[in-house]
């Protein structure tokens, strides 16, 4: 990114594949809460794609788990991560050789000028990025111009809960119809999907005990963040924009 965009340190802090870390087995690294969120949007990704045999691009693929968990159920796709993140990149890449994993391929890339042809990709998806963008409108405009037309953007962010961002790496959280209203400007058909329930959220957050609780449940496939509340309505702190690029 440019000189005026804020510095993503994590990976710095936490290492160059702490994600893979956080799907692991070991219920002290693993994280529930983004392990349902990884889920989620392989479902998602999955359920959009017609077939095997299509270009599925992660814009902000930090050290391309997501991209991982899909290679397995999409073993004909062909999967692209950039990240402005040489670290990450190159820890990713590691991970994916070490594994021997053949249809992911990662790149060090600006999400504000993807190094795409335009019209080549099905599916476009970017996690956990938009809010920590200077100028989100450009990503999006790269997404809608390397999408093909009425091809599918998944576009997961935190719900807007305070008046000024929670994390002092994001520059702007969204409230739902300010998001919705925000991706209309640049895709068709926008479907938001509210997940990860904020109760839940609080006490993930708070103690210690349930933490390493709904790590185990998640490990075992019970992950407490991905239950169902349909029925019983309640707030919740992330969500996930799934819309059409128009075909003109």
């Amino acid at each position: 990114m440019n000189k005026r965009e804020m510095k993503f340190s994590k990976y710095y802090q936490r290492g160059s594949t702490y994600h893979w870390e956080q799907i692991s087995l070991n219920p002290f690294r693993h994280n529930a809460f983004v392990n349902a969120r990884y889920s989620l949007l392989k479902n998602l990704i999955i359920k959009q794609a017609k077939n095997d045999n299509v270009n599925i691009l992660d814009v902000g693929c930090g050290d391309g788990v997501l991209l991982y968990l899909l290679s397995s159920k999409m073993k004909h796709a062909t999967l692209y991560g950039i990240d402005s993140s040489e670290f990450a990149i190159e820890g990713g890449k590691n991970q994916l050789e070490r594994l021997k994993v053949k249809n992911v391929h990662l790149d060090v890339q600006n999400a504000y000028d993807l190094k795409f042809q335009d019209n080549f990709f099905d599916i476009v998806v970017s996690s956990d990025v938009i809010e920590h963008l200077k100028s989100p409108d450009q990503m999006l405009s790269e997404i809608r111009r390397v999408l093909k037309p009425n091809g599918i953007a998944i576009i997961g962010t935190p719900i807007r809960i305070t008046e000024t961002p929670l994390d002092k790496n994001h520059y702007k959280e969204f409230f739902q119809k300010e998001f919705i209203n925000f991706l209309n400007e640049y895709f068709k058909e926008i479907k938001l999907i509210e997940t990860h329930d904020l109760f839940y959220y609080l006490l993930y957050q708070k103690y210690k005990m349930i933490r390493y609780l709904f790590n185990l449940l998640s490990i075992f496939n019970r992950n407490p963040f991905l239950k169902n509340s349909k029925n019983h309505p309640r707030l919740h702190v992330y969500m996930i924009g799934i819309c059409k690029k128009p075909k003109k």
